[in-house]
């Protein structure tokens, strides 16, 4: 069994929140695409 750090779980959540406001910015690209 690995063992998991704080610092991976850092580094997953870093992860996780980055690619969160990369979809939202997508969203909000694709609906400012649709409005037109």
């Amino acid at each position: 069994m690995t063992t998991v750090t704080s610092n991976d779980i850092q580094e997953l959540k870093d992860l996780l929140s980055a690619m969160r406001q990369e979809n939202r910015e997508q969203m909000i690209s694709l609906r400012e695409e649709t409005r037109e």
